[in-house]
C-alpha cells in the first residue's frame, strides 16, 4: 500500500473545510484549476515545478462529473473493521510529509498482523515520483523476502 488511508471520514472542521474548498474549486474553477491546486499540495517544492505542471495537465483531462461522484462516494468509506482479515505479507510505504502519515499508518500497524511500514524521509503523497530510487529499493527488498 502506498499512502492508502484505511478510511475517508470527515471528523474535524479542517477536514470539512478541505472538502468544501475542493468541491468549490471544482464547481467554480473546473478540473484544470483543481489539478493545479492539488499539484501545488503534492509537489510544493521549487524544484518540483515540472511535476506540478505535468500533474495539473493530466488532471485537467479527468471527467468533472466522474471526479465529483467519486469524491462524494468515498466520504464515509472505511475498511478499518476488516484490516485484521489481511493475512498476507503487507508493505505500507508513506512519506514524512504525506497528508497525515500517522492517521494512515497507526490503524494499519494496529490491525494488520506482521505489517511492515516504511517511511520515506521528505516524501509527500507522491513518494514513487519524489523519491523513486528509495521507493523502488524498498519494494525490491520487500519482494526479495517473500
Amino acid at each position: 500500500m502506498v499512502n492508502s488511508a484505511p478510511e475517508v471520514t470527515i471528523r474535524t472542521f479542517e477536514q470539512r473545510r478541505g472538502l468544501w474548498l475542493r468541491m468549490a474549486i471544482l464547481r467554480i474553477l473546473g478540473m484544470k484549476r483543481m489539478g493545479a491546486f492539488i499539484a501545488g499540495k503534492v509537489f510544493p517544492e521549487d524544484d518540483e515545478i515540472e511535476f506540478r505542471e505535468r500533474m495539473a495537465e493530466a488532471w485537467a483531462k479527468n471527467d468533472k462529473r466522474a471526479y465529483t461522484a467519486a469524491t462524494k462516494a468515498l466520504i464515509g468509506w472505511s475498511v478499518l473493521a476488516r484490516l485484521d482479515e489481511i493475512s498476507i505479507p503487507t508493505l505500507v510505504i508513506t512519506g514524512t510529509e504525506a497528508y497525515s502519515p500517522s492517521l494512515v499508518t497507526e490503524p494499519l500497524l494496529a490491525e494488520i498482523a506482521g505489517v511492515q511500514i516504511e517511511v520515506i524521509e521528505g516524501a509527500r503523497h507522491a513518494a514513487p515520483v519524489q523519491q523513486p530510487e528509495q521507493f523502488n529499493r524498498i519494494l525490491l527488498d520487500f519482494f526479495k523476502r517473500l
